[in-house]
């Protein structure tokens, strides 16, 4: 049954080589079906195999799966081997010696295995010998002190804390870093927190004890990200104002957590906040569609005019018409004379700039159909 299924080629070959290998049944495998033998072999936990394989030069490159392997299945012994021998021949094998330290041995609450498994990615991302995978691939690096303490013993100083381009800093990890001498990219680690931080305490907690100082720029931060918590911790700091570009920023990443701690913060900004809505450029729209959002710039002025009507006001509906128009966007145009009947705002304006504008005939003869829908619906409501 061995041999029939190893003449199948399948993705279930390596475990087959293994077993193959475990009760040693060599003679069941062909020199054209191994493939892999190092695989089989860490998988299998055949040291002999391995030994060869290494004396007889056919091992020049280690995959650090197999090395992964060793540990996955418990093979200590192996790993082990493939650190002292093979060094010179994988840098990469630096991480994983991280686990032979004996000072490290003790913050291990887990087994090794289970170290790699947790903290691999951030060793390879700080390991300064490393060129494990893609270097523009994200990495997502733990925030377990453990973790961090294991790097800091191991490599000391060469790590940066904002290389470790932690998402969400808290006050326990910048205590950490700040007691190891390791925050030394300030205005990385102050992006990071107006960015990611989910309590003020962060930044309360950085300005006291590392000197941070937190400026206008870092307003744009945190409506990158919709951080309403930061946004308004911020919007509380002396010389932080909402300017055009915050609700620019926050407009283009749809932050409705930032505009509504705008608007709470001033109302008068709501209008700006409109206005703002139908600038944004289509084609950054789009973009933000196909990244995910799903949200269309209709749907977000319904969320205004839902949340804050008050911020829909004639002088704010003339340069929406307008910018809809120069555009040609109809469906904003649409919006605006349909749902919009509350605001007390001239519809003969609004014919007037239809007719001035450089629009097609086609979109201006649309406008005139909803501008008349709308005027005849405010009559009849009188």
């Amino acid at each position: 049954m061995l041999v029939r299924l190893l003449e199948l080629d399948n993705q279930s070959n390596r475990f087959l080589y293994t077993a193959a290998l475990i009760n040693h049944w060599e003679d069941a495998l062909k020199p054209y079906q191994r493939g892999r033998p190092e695989l089989a072999a860490t998988m299998s936990g055949r040291m002999d195999i391995l030994r060869n394989l290494f004396e007889a030069g056919k091992l020049f490159c280690f995959d650090p799966y197999c090395i992964a392997n060793a540990l996955a299945f418990g093979h200590l012994e192996m790993f082990n081997w493939f650190v002292k021998h093979t060094r010179h021949k994988a840098p990469n094998l630096e991480i994983f010696a991280i686990l032979l330290d004996p000072s490290i041995h003790e913050l291990l609450k887990d087994p090794p295995r289970s170290f790699f498994g947790r903290y691999g990615r951030t060793v390879a991302l700080i390991c300064p010998e490393s060129d494990l995978g893609d270097p523009q691939e994200t990495r997502a690096p733990s925030t377990d002190p453990i973790a961090l303490e294991i790097l800091f013993r191991r490599f000391g100083f060469k790590i940066d804390f904002a290389a470790l381009n932690i998402d969400c800093p808290n006050v326990e990890l910048l205590e950490w870093a700040h007691s190891r001498g390791l925050i030394r990219d300030k205005a990385f680690v102050a992006q990071n927190i107006a960015r990611f931080a989910e309590t003020a305490n962060v930044a309360e907690w950085a300005c006291k004890h590392l000197s941070f100082v937190f400026e206008q720029r870092h307003l744009d931060f945190a409506c990158s990200q919709n951080n309403g918590v930061m946004t308004a911790w911020l919007l509380r700091q002396p010389g932080i104002v909402v300017d055009h570009r915050a609700i620019g920023v926050a407009i283009g990443n749809f932050a409705f957590e930032c505009i509504d701690v705008f608007i709470a913060h001033d109302p008068l900004v709501a209008e700006t906040v409109v206005v703002a809505a139908v600038q944004v450029d289509a084609a950054v729209l789009e973009v933000i569609k196909e990244n995910g959002f799903g949200v269309s710039l209709t749907e977000l002025l319904d969320w205004l005019y839902l949340r804050h009507p008050s911020g829909f006001t004639p002088h704010a509906l003339v340069h929406a018409i307008g910018v809809a128009l120069q555009n040609e966007m109809h469906e904003f145009v649409a919006f605006l004379l349909k749902s919009v009947t509350t605001v007390d705002w001239d519809l003969v304006v609004a014919r007037q700039m239809v007719e001035e504008s450089n629009a097609s005939r086609k979109f201006k003869k649309k406008l005139r159909l909803l501008i008349d829908k709308c005027a005849a619906r405010r009559a009849s409501s009188l």
